[in-house]
Order: structure tokens, then C-alpha cells, then sequence
């Protein structure tokens, strides 16, 4: 049987040692053991235990967020997630109880990429527009993110599908998204000054 490559091993003994212990308490010596490689070999692949953590979350989120789906499955593409998480729950509430702000930016720095390229698409646009979408792609992923970590710290008790439905009623209406990704496309009420007088 084929090996798997020393990056998804480490990925696994982490995983398994969170099973037992927190992240605080696992050292590198623990991972590499686990792994049956030695520290340098750890070194190789990631700079430090958090590293590599962060390689493990964002490898979940791309796997499930890709490729980038336009609005109207951004429902589907996001339940595939919760239920991801949810069927390794022991996981991620060990990641969350203790670097849960390492898992947030994970999120919402991905999920705000994928935003923003379904908002601009193919389309060549103003840096106005793009500064415009960005503002509405960051506000929605954190927003989401947030509810996320919150998802998990509370035990994941609601069910997936009743929490998307929550999530993007609340958090991230697909509808407005389409309707400012139309708006900002074809300069449609996209006023030059903000309520303050200031350049938008």
C-alpha cells in the first residue's frame, strides 16, 4: 500500500493526539513520534506544532469551498462544511476551545477570497468597485465565522441544516450579495459620497 505523503501523517498523529490531549500540551517531539519521523523531518514540512494546525483546517475549508461556487450554492457548498465538522467533532472543539482565533482567520480569510471572486468574477472593474466588494465580502465572512466558532463551542447541537438556513437568513443573504454584485457591474446606485461626505 502506497504511503501517504509525510504532510497528511503528520496531519493525522496531530489529530489523533488531540483525541487525548490539548494543543497546549502536545510539542512537536509528540507529532514527530506519533508520525515515526524524527523532529527535523517535522521541521522540514511546517515551522512549528501551529503550523501545521493551520495547514489541517485550511485543507478541510478548500476541500470543502472548492472549487469557488457561484451565489446560489453557496448553501450547499457551506452545509458539505458543517457536516465535515460535525463528523469530526472531537477535532474541532479541541481546535476551537483553544485556538479558536486561529480557526476564525482560517475561515473567514478563505471564505472572504471566495466571496470576492464570485462577486467580481470575470468582469473588469474599478478599484472603487473591488474596495466596494471587498468591504461586503469581508463583512459576511466574519459575520459567518463567527457564528461558526459559536456553532462549535456550544457543541454543534443545532442541526446543520437548520443552522445554514439560520446563517445565511441572518449572516450572509445571497440574494443581496447578487443584487450588489449586479449593482456594483453595472454602476447601478453606487453613490460618489458617502453619508458623511467622504469619498467612497
Amino acid at each position: 500500500m502506497e504511503q501517504k505523503p509525510t504532510k497528511a501523517r503528520l496531519a493525522l498523529a496531530l489529530k489523533g493526539l488531540l483525541n487525548h490531549s490539548s494543543m497546549d500540551k502536545i510539542t512537536v517531539g509528540d507529532i514527530a513520534e506519533a508520525c515515526g519521523i524524527g523532529r527535523q523531518s517535522f521541521y522540514y514540512h511546517f515551522k512549528d506544532k501551529y503550523a501545521l494546525l493551520e495547514w489541517m483546517i485550511r485543507q478541510d475549508l478548500e476541500t470543502c469551498l472548492n472549487p469557488c461556487p457561484d451565489l446560489e450554492q453557496w448553501q450547499i457548498y457551506t452545509l458539505n462544511l458543517l457536516e465535515h465538522i460535525r463528523r469530526q467533532e472531537r477535532f474541532y472543539t479541541r481546535v476551537v476551545s483553544g485556538e479558536s482565533q486561529l480557526f476564525f482567520h482560517q475561515y473567514s480569510t478563505l471564505l472572504e477570497s471566495q466571496l470576492l471572486r464570485v462577486l467580481v468574477g470575470e468582469d473588469q472593474v474599478s478599484p472603487a468597485v473591488v474596495r466596494r466588494l471587498r468591504f461586503a465580502a469581508r463583512f459576511f465572512s466574519y459575520g459567518f465565522a463567527g457564528a461558526l466558532v459559536q456553532w462549535i463551542s456550544e457543541g454543534m447541537k443545532i442541526p446543520p441544516q437548520e443552522c445554514i438556513v439560520h446563517l445565511h437568513q441572518i449572516g450572509m443573504d445571497a440574494g443581496y450579495l447578487q443584487s450588489l454584485k449586479t449593482a456594483c457591474h453595472e454602476n447601478l446606485t453606487l453613490p460618489s459620497h458617502n453619508p458623511l461626505g467622504e469619498q467612497v
